[in-house]
């Protein structure tokens, strides 16, 4: 079997510009693979693994090495092994580089080239918002990925009114408003003293925060 007869998953939400990926192609004939628990030997520093070892520093399970090498391989490799938890085997390399510069580089790189989430596909494979908050996203990310399916009910809601609705245009998002809520939405607005990256998404807060003002307003709660 050769790399080329793995099958990518149609669903994988994982996306990748063909910058990075050069990138990320240059940073693993440089340096190796920056996956895994990464050792330096000559410096004592841990390279790449910093959040995996603070994940089993409970365990602290004992590192078995299956092979060295003498003279270290190209890439500064000098060992490569494993530790197990739970029956499960989890890589470790060693290397050894002098250099403490090539070092820092190759740990900045092992967090910085990464690839970003096709939100789309990760919507589509269907896990809902509190599912994937309980696998590790951040709140703030789950919610600007997720907000135009918030906004799907508010949009719907006076379908009846469709022909006497204002519409608000930012690049290419349509977003059909009742007169009043257009009101509310202006009035909003001017309360918002936060800066954010795109008219879209100011705009987008601001039809939240008009919905609820409508939704105060109409069910005459008080704070």
């Amino acid at each position: 079997m050769k790399l080329d007869d793995l099958k990518p998953a149609e669903y994988n939400p994982r996306k990748i510009t063909d910058e990075k990926r050069d990138k990320l192609k240059e940073s693993l004939l440089k340096f190796g693979d920056l996956s895994g628990v990464i050792f330096n030997k000559a410096t004592k520093n841990l390279v790449g693994g910093h959040q995996r070892c603070s994940a089993f520093t409970e365990n602290n399970p004992e590192i078995i090495i299956e092979e060295s090498f003498d003279p270290p391989t190209s890439k500064g490799t000098i060992a490569r092994g494993h530790f197990i938890i739970d029956g499960e085997k989890y890589s470790y390399r060693e290397v050894f580089w002098e250099d403490i510069k090539f070092e820092q580089e190759a740990n900045i790189k092992a967090n910085l080239i990464l690839a970003e989430w096709d939100t789309e596909l990760l919507k589509g494979i269907g896990f809902d918002k509190e599912v994937l908050l309980d696998f590790g996203f951040e709140k703030e990310f789950i919610d600007s990925s997720f907000i135009e399916d918030d906004f799907s009910d508010f949009n719907n809601e006076d379908e009846e009114k469709k022909e006497s609705s204002g519409t608000e245009k930012m690049n290419t998002v349509e977003i059909e408003l009742m007169p009043e809520d257009k009101i509310l939405f202006e009035e909003t607005m001017d309360k918002i003293n936060i800066e954010y990256q795109t008219p879209v998404e100011k705009t987008k807060l601001g039809l939240k925060l008009g919905k609820l003002l409508r939704k105060v307003r109409d069910e005459n709660i008080t704070c």
